[in-house]
């Protein structure tokens, strides 16, 4: 994998040496381009100092037959709370949402009786009862696997959201190769562009833990895109030379570069045979 990752960035022509290379390879080697995407996901919520501990001293509320009752003087509807960037509302059951709106951040969780509610940019996303049965494990405990479950959550929804990312880009990728298609399996084509968006990849991983600027960033997506401009070239190439050293008359036939290896192979094993 180190080879593949050093040729796609330095000499992306060498990738078709890797074209023998199975689906699986390929589907793990994307799996670790994903990964290293993900570092600055990562990094943010192991490093993230501002989450508040939630608890019935604190906030006033206690878990009551699967509800959120928070009678306790102290207790104040506008209270936040952070848990990884949400902003967390414990609001008593006649309390109405809009009396809390004007504090609601981009992404926040309003919990009210027996509810727990997503908003996202004040509009309410999901909804769902969860403290059924939690009484057994009270308040503080609940919120503590709350917190837990918020960041693994996150990590994983930001692992297969950069893997969606990662599949996209190298589907619309595969574009430029359309008129090869007729010569090359499009499997082997989509596994070296796979192998080609290596450098992307790796300007998201530094994009997303730096935080560069958007024009930057752009500039340097197209010195990425070179790899699978050069690779393009030179399949195209490659494929050129095989059609006109077999004649004109293989233009109509199917060309797979794996077909040649196969056929080398088998000549060799006739040779040894005899």
């Amino acid at each position: 994998m180190y080879n593949i990752a050093k040729d796609s960035i330095f000499q992306p022509r060498n990738l078709i040496t890797y074209r023998n290379k199975s689906g699986w390879f390929a589907f793990f080697y994307l799996m670790i381009l994903t990964l290293f995407m993900s570092i600055g996901a990562i990094v943010f919520y192991a490093g993230y100092q501002n989450n508040d501990v939630i608890t019935t001293e604190i906030t006033g509320c206690v878990l009551n037959s699967g509800t959120v009752v928070c009678e306790d003087p102290s207790h104040e509807d506008s209270d936040k709370y952070t848990l990884y960037g949400y902003t967390l509302f414990f609001l008593n059951e006649d309390t109405d949402i809009s009396e809390i709106s004007a504090l609601m951040d981009a992404s926040t969780i309003i919990v009210q009786g027996d509810r727990l509610d997503f908003y996202m940019d004040g509009q309410r996303f999901t909804s769902m009862s969860i403290f059924t049965g939690s009484d057994e494990i009270g308040f503080d405990d609940f919120f503590a696997s709350m917190k837990v479950a918020i960041l693994i959550g996150s990590l994983v929804v930001g692992f297969a959201g950069n893997l969606f990312l990662l599949l996209f880009i190298s589907l619309v990728s595969t574009i430029p190769f359309i008129r090869l298609r007729k010569f090359i399996k499009f499997g082997k084509i989509y596994k070296l562009v796979i192998f080609a968006i290596t450098p992307i990849a790796f300007l998201m991983t530094f994009y997303n833990l730096l935080d560069l600027h958007q024009m930057l960033f752009f500039v340097l997506m197209f010195i990425g895109y070179r790899s699978i401009y050069l690779l393009q070239r030179e399949l195209y190439y490659q494929t050129m030379m095989h059609l006109q050293s077999h004649g004109s008359n293989t233009v109509d036939s199917e060309y797979s570069l794996i077909e040649d290896d196969e056929s080398e192979e088998s000549e060799n094993s006739e040779d040894d045979d005899s």
